[in-house]
Order: C-alpha cells, then structure tokens, then sequence
C-alpha cells in the first residue's frame, strides 16, 4: 500500500468534483491520482479515483460519456484514467445518474473501458437509469446491478436494450464466451414496437439472473450459441402498450443465428429455471421455440399470453427442434380478456406436416383454466416423434386436452 502510495503520489488536499476536474487547468505532475467527492456536485455517491496518466495534447475538458471510455481530459487537454476499485469499476464514477438525464454514454463507456482493461465485472448501482440507444457488450462482462426490484434501465428507445455478441457477429461461427447481466429491470417506457430487453447473440455460457424483461417485443432473445442460462428472470409486459403486439413475439424466443454466406449456428443447451411470465396479451408467446438442440426447463409460470404459453415452431426446414425437458411448471391459458388458447402449440409455420419436434418431455406440469372452448390444452398441429408427458395435471377446459 505505502508503495502504491509513493508510485502514485496521491493528492489528499484537493477537494473536487469529477466535472470540477474535467474543467480544471491546475497542473498535475503525472501520476497524480485525485479522490472527487463527487460527480457533478459533493457527495452525490458518484465520486471516483482518478490517475493522471502521462497522455497529454488532448482536447481539453472531455468527460467520460464524450470519450466513451473511462477516461477524462482537463482542461489543459491532459489525460486522467478510472482507477477501478478492487471490485470492478463502477458507472456512476462515469456520471452515469439516476434522474431523468440519458445515461446511455455513461454506462457504454464503462462497458467499452472494462474491454479495454479486460476487466470482466461492471457494476451498477441501484437506482432508474435511461438509456436512449443500445448496450452493447463484445467481451467477458457481467453487468451487476443492486437487484431486478433496485436498479433498472429504462429504454427510450424502440431497439435492443442490451445485447451480448462476439465482435463481427454474423460474419462466422464466432462465440462470446461468459459473462452476462445479473441483479437488472430492463423496461422500456415509451410507445412502439421492436426489439429485446437482452439479446444473447452467438454466446457461450453467457448468464441472465434476477432480470426483468418488459415492454419490449422479446423479453430474452437467444439467437445461435451454447451452454447459456436464464435464471430468476420474469418477462412482462403492460399498458401503455395495448394494441401494439407483433407477430412471434415472446417472453423468450430461441432460434438459429445468421452467420452470413447462407450459414446458420445452431442453438444448443439453453437451460431455464425459476422464470416466471405474463404478458397481459401484449405477447403472443411465453417461450417461442424455433430451433433449439438441448432445453431444460424447470421451474416457471407461463400466462395471459395472446395465442399460447409455449409455440413450438420450426420456421424452415434447417430449424431442429429435439432434446427438451420441461419440469414442474404451470401453464395458465387465461389471456388478458378470458378468451381461450393453448398451453402448448407445436407446429411449423413453413413446412407444415414435417415433424414439430422430437424427444420433447413434460413432467409434473399443470396445463388448465382454458375457460371456453374450441382450443385444447396442447395442440399438435404437426406430428411430434416421441411426446410425452410424465405425471402432469390437465384441468379445465371446454375442449379436449390434447388434439
């Protein structure tokens, strides 16, 4: 510690703010590091550790949001670089804040200089943060924020939220490996249609626990990828947004991810526990099931979707659909209006009266309170090779239970 301490030459005397410093002409022999004690103003818990790194020349008075990185110039266009703590950096030392000012730059910042460092945790504290255009994550990073019910992020816009992706996605059977989100509300507040709470992209053991997916076309979007896992997450959607539903929408969608040249990596081994979803028949689907190889389910509450809790649905003819697993869950046909549907669909929307899928096994789930008639609990449109169903309820319904 008295080493850093020395090597560091650490300035206890000067009382500023980070925005003090990003104005400041003072000069400061590198490396200086300077405590703020606060962002804008003292004491708004938004203070940060900042080293005077030697890099000088720049334009002068640059915050972090404009550098999209954790770094500032002051303002004699000298350079000043975050000093992590030891657990990780953390967005509101990059002034990201918790009223109604877009906090987009702020947060992608953090997001961009944990890249750049090839630190793999960014926190986020509790707290409502906008967030006017995409996140985007291209390494190893788990965005960890105070819980899904104290920190959110507030989308104004109509895109993704947040996405995982390997750099050059879509251009090769690429893979990100780890990391993921964890402790987060993803919510979007204004009217209109499009994209994703959180996109998981081409992964590899990428984790979504304790997130909150709402208002947004898909709550989860898992596209290609392996090993990935959501756990403690709910997808929701409500008003303003009635009369806005969009076709194969879903509170998770799985399928295949465009590579380019015509290719396709496949989606394998999802796992899912402990999700609960409702939809308010803002949705179509609770879990949109295009293409997957290896899915367990354990654990969930699917309901009040508009056309049915799970739709099995192979879109071409390359899609596969095999090896699913869904235990102890419960599958509530009563939609937003009362009016009847299906627990489970399984068809294929391009090459009707192929197989809808092979190997996919229920256990100790409930399918029931399909309170008028003309839809069965589970429907099979077209022909499933080895369904089954093992110690599972079926309750009311004015149809049959499946057909």
């Amino acid at each position: 510690a008295n080493g850093r301490v020395a090597q560091l030459q650490v300035n206890v005397g000067t009382q500023i703010t980070t925005t003090q410093l990003i104005a400041s002409t003072a000069i400061y022999p590198a490396p200086t590091v300077i405590y703020t004690t606060g962002f804008a103003t003292s004491g708004d818990r938004r203070r940060g550790e900042w080293k005077q790194s030697g890099v000088t020349g720049q334009t002068a008075s640059q915050s972090p949001a404009q550098l999209a990185d954790g770094l500032l110039n002051d303002g004699l266009g000298n350079q000043w670089e975050l000093v992590p703590c030891i657990f990780g950096p953390s967005t509101a030392s990059l002034g990201a804040t918790t009223d109604a000012v877009n906090s987009h730059l702020e947060i992608q910042a953090g997001i961009n200089f944990c890249k750049r460092l090839n630190i793999n945790l960014l926190l986020v504290p509790e707290g409502n943060y906008r967030t006017g255009a995409q996140l985007t994550v291209t390494h190893t990073l788990l965005i960890r924020g105070g819980g899904s019910s104290g920190t959110a992020f507030y989308s104004t816009h109509t895109g993704n939220a947040v996405v995982f992706e390997p750099e050059n996605a879509g251009t090769g059977w690429l893979y990100l490996d780890g990391g993921g989100i964890e402790g987060i509300n993803v919510t979007r507040i204004i009217s209109g249609s499009g994209g994703s709470a959180v996109w998981l992209r081409q992964c590899n053991g990428v984790r979504v626990i304790d997130v909150g997916g709402s208002n947004h076309d898909f709550g989860i979007r898992i596209s290609g990828g392996q090993f990935n896992t959501i756990d403690r997450c709910r997808s929701f959607c409500s008003s303003p947004y009635t009369g806005e539903i969009v076709a194969d929408s879903a509170g998770i969608v799985m399928e295949k991810a465009d590579i380019g040249g015509g290719s396709f990596q496949d989606c394998y081994t999802v796992t899912i526990s402990n999700w609960y979803s409702s939809s308010n028949k803002l949705q179509r689907f609770g879990l949109l099931i295009n293409s997957v190889d290896g899915l367990s389910i354990v654990n969930t509450y699917t309901g009040f979707y508009q056309s049915s809790n799970i739709r099995f649905n192979r879109k071409v003819a390359t899609d596969t659909i095999t090896a699913v697993q869904i235990t102890n869950s419960y599958f509530d046909c009563i939609n937003g209006t009362g009016t009847p549907f299906s627990a489970v669909f399984l068809n294929d929307s391009a090459i009707n009266g192929q197989e809808s899928g092979r190997n996919v096994k229920f256990v100790n789930c409930f399918f029931g309170n399909n309170n008028g008639s003309g839809e069965p609990l589970v429907r099979v449109f077209s022909h499933a090779n080895r369904l089954s169903f093992d110690s599972c309820t079926f309750g009311s319904s004015g149809e049959s239970a499946i057909r």
